[in-house]
């Protein structure tokens, strides 16, 4: 290997080091900053922490334009709208929504409760179950505007831009694209594993940075990567004020839509592959003649 890619390598292994400590920096302060600005000593209300979600918006972003500048890189020509095929993106979004339900089925217990919560829902059809609010929803929802705008907007667009512009472009330049899709969507898993659980569904996060990674080499945009990463982040944060049963049938509705797409990707894969083998024979014994 020579200097130049091991200095690519290493430049991005520092800032990928750097970036991961500030953001747990600003994860683990965040709130602290949010007390001494905005907390109110006179009232006992804890509406100060939602405001910790606000600076951590704003932080990234001017990290993220720091980076920018540094790798001498527009901000507008990156976020430059341009045409992609929106079906394509609309069915990776149904795949990757389907993965939590998929990881989520650990044993006999989880398949009882799918099949019961099933039997609830026909049964609703049919009249027997009354469904109100009180049973799909939880009484307490812990959501706020900073919040959601974090989560589903701010993030997805900083983390995108980073891991796909900086982190998997630069690697293109030193490896090949395959293993730089590999890389970023494991950095991508990696930055990700301090602030969840250590449970089979992490592997969520994994599929998520590899589905991105492939959509913009496919798609030329970061902007299908973000959609992504803005479906799966809503989707993982208001599935918890769901209730059991309705949380089920949210999940099954992904998991039966992607299990179609990619059926019907695969049938046309293979009548395609068929086809192409049946012209191949073709054309090679008319050059014979």
């Amino acid at each position: 290997m020579d200097k130049k890619k091991i200095k690519a390598i290493f430049e991005i292994a520092c800032l990928y080091t750097v970036v991961m400590f500030f953001i747990y920096f600003m994860g683990k302060y965040a709130s602290y900053i949010a007390y001494y600005v905005f907390a109110d000593p006179s009232n006992r209300s804890e509406t100060y922490k939602s405001y910790a979600y606000l600076i951590m918006s704003v932080s990234l972003c001017f990290m993220l334009l720091f980076i920018l500048y540094l790798y001498k890189l527009k901000l507008k020509d990156i976020i430059k709208f341009s045409k992609f095929n929106f079906g394509f993106v609309i069915r990776l979004v149904f795949i990757q929504l389907s993965m939590p339900f998929i990881l989520n089925i650990n044993s006999s217990k989880d398949i009882s409760l799918i099949f019961n919560s099933i039997k609830f829902w026909f049964e609703a059809l049919q009249g027997k179950r009354l469904v109100i609010y009180q049973t799909l929803f939880k009484s307490q929802i812990d959501l706020n505007s900073f919040m959601l705008m974090y989560i589903i907007i701010v993030g997805p667009i900083v983390e995108e831009i980073f891991y796909k512009h900086v982190i998997y472009d630069k690697l293109k330049t030193v490896t090949s694209v395959r293993i730089a899709a590999m890389i970023t969507g494991l950095l991508f898993f990696c930055g990700h594993m301090p602030y969840y659980e250590l449970k089979i569904n992490i592997l969520s996060l994994l599929f998520l940075g590899l589905l991105t990674t492939y959509c913009y080499e496919k798609t030329n945009t970061v902007w299908t990567s973000i959609i992504i990463h803005s479906a799966y982040n809503a989707y993982v944060t208001f599935i918890p004020i769901t209730k059991l049963d309705l949380r089920i049938l949210i999940y099954l509705t992904f998991f039966v839509t992607a299990l179609v797409i990619i059926t019907i990707d695969v049938i046309k894969y293979v009548k395609a592959r068929k086809s192409f083998n049946l012209v191949q024979p073709a054309s090679l014994s008319e050059s014979e003649k």
